[in-house]
């Protein structure tokens, strides 16, 4: 049923089958991957607009691809349903390659990680960043995503509207960002499966095996830390350093559990850094609390962000809450858009699915 996905192919091979099968959308650059796909990156030309699209294929596990497959199906369908918010990534097509589902979005300008680091990433452009982000997860939880529990900041994609549209001024305020990868969406509250990102998983998830919208809350409250502080971790470590891959040379023992779970049971300690003083770290360690029911909901997070950004720049709030704004007000429906309906609905058909799971 799942030619890709229980094939065996290596890479290179997956990606000349998508290639050719989707040669439609062009040629493909270069390829990525994270826990449920892979992602082929293809180049349209460049009259084409957007001229860079992404084809998410399933990744498949030696132990059971058919699971797999259901995952992937059901990101998609998660997706599906919180379309469309500005800030939220959603595929715009379907495809169906040798019976596998892929899913196609717009290419983006890199991800939250490949942006922290950068110099010239202004503190507004930082604290508008994490307010359209709350946003997001604002949203999201109204189309039934009680928890995202993959927040890190690779699932976070981010779009530079100043590449897009001539006139734009130079502000931070027009870099936006979309939240992506919901493979791991409610999985605690749906298959009592409450795993994630080990520097971003909250206490409750290491002592308790539970996540919940407070356990994104935690999450969000590291990444925060980071993204002020040009990519240092809580514990005071720069992420990059050791997580996901160690550097040449580094240590491997932020990859093991144990160590998370000693600094969950010490309290969740946070380092000291210019960076993070004041009121945003109290809201930092706000969302940190070792108690799930003492963290703040995410439209607090975002309101008191708002406020740290009109304190710092009067100019950047308003443009950001404008934005914020805008986003939630265009935000549209399933049926605002029947195309992807009717491409949804065959891609579900062709792969004889229903809200059960794979049949037939």
């Amino acid at each position: 049923m799942a030619f890709l996905l229980d094939s065996g192919f290596p890479e290179e091979e997956i990606q000349r089958f998508v290639e050719i099968l989707l040669s439609k959308y062009g040629k493909v650059t270069h390829r990525s991957g994270g826990m449920c796909g892979s992602v082929f990156f293809f180049d349209q030309g460049e009259n084409a607009h957007p001229r860079y699209i992404a084809v998410k294929v399933p990744r498949a596990p030696s132990d059971n691809p058919a699971e797999r497959h259901r995952r992937f199906l059901r990101e998609i369908q998660i997706q599906h349903n919180t379309f469309s918010h500005e800030f939220v990534c959603h595929p715009f097509d379907y495809e169906i390659v040798f019976d596998t589902p892929v899913a196609l979005y717009r290419a983006t300008s890199g991800d939250l990680s490949k942006w922290i680091p950068q110099a010239g990433f202004s503190n507004a452009g930082r604290l508008s960043t994490l307010s359209y982000l709350c946003a997001a997860l604002i949203h999201c939880r109204q189309r039934g995503v009680l928890n995202h529990q993959d927040l890190k900041p690779q699932n976070v994609l981010m779009r530079d509207y100043r590449s897009d549209f001539d006139g734009l001024p130079v502000e931070d305020v027009y870099t936006v960002p979309l939240l992506a990868d919901f493979g791991l969406a409610n999985m605690s509250l749906e298959h009592d499966r409450a795993d994630g990102p080990k520097p971003y998983m909250s206490p409750e998830q290491w002592s308790e095996n539970k996540a919940n919208g407070a356990s994104d809350v935690f999450s969000f409250g590291v990444i925060m830390y980071e993204v002020m502080t040009r990519g240092i971790h809580p514990i005071g470590e720069r992420v990059s350093d050791w997580w996901p891959t160690p550097r040449e040379g580094n240590s491997k023992k932020w990859l093991r559990d144990d160590h998370w779970k000693r600094w969950a049971k010490a309290g969740n300690a946070i380092a000291p850094n210019p960076q993070v003083s004041g009121d945003f770290e109290r809201l930092v360690r706000d969302c940190m609390s070792p108690k799930p029911e003492l963290r703040p909901s995410f439209e607090e997070v975002q309101g008191r962000l708002l406020r740290l950004l009109r304190s710092l720049d009067s100019r950047a709030y308003a443009q950001a809450n404008f934005r914020i704004n805008y986003a939630n007000s265009n935000v549209g429906t399933v049926d605002d858009w029947p195309y992807r309906n009717h491409r949804l609905e065959r891609l579900l058909k062709l792969l004889e699915i229903d809200e059960s799971g794979i049949v037939g």
